[in-house]
């Protein structure tokens, strides 16, 4: 089941990864091209890339921010609770005598 669940999510890894360079590249590339005007395929292209780019920013963006409370609400790992008062006389065995 584990082995499973780290296969896919290295599949999906790598889609995204091949994604977002191939975008980059092609956005490279394409750069300096010769526009021929209202529908060009190539800034048709450039504009997908573009988007393709920006989600993957904000997917980034919002799995960090996920992450970042689900380590603070569930990251603490404790199973037993702490005292609020730490150090007590009698956690400490100080004889309170008059």
């Amino acid at each position: 089941m584990k082995s499973s669940i780290k296969t896919r999510t290295l599949i999906l890894l790598c889609v995204v990864l091949f994604t977002v360079l191939t975008s980059v590249f092609l956005l490279a590339h394409t750069a300096e091209h010769d526009c021929i005007g209202d529908g060009c395929p190539v800034c048709t292209v450039i504009a997908a890339c573009l988007q393709n780019l920006k989600n993957f920013g904000k997917a980034a963006a919002l799995a960090f921010a996920l992450f970042s409370v689900f380590a603070a609400v569930l990251g603490n790992g404790r199973t037993e609770k702490q005292p609020f008062f730490r150090f007590t006389p009698i956690s400490l065995k100080v004889k309170l005598t008059d």
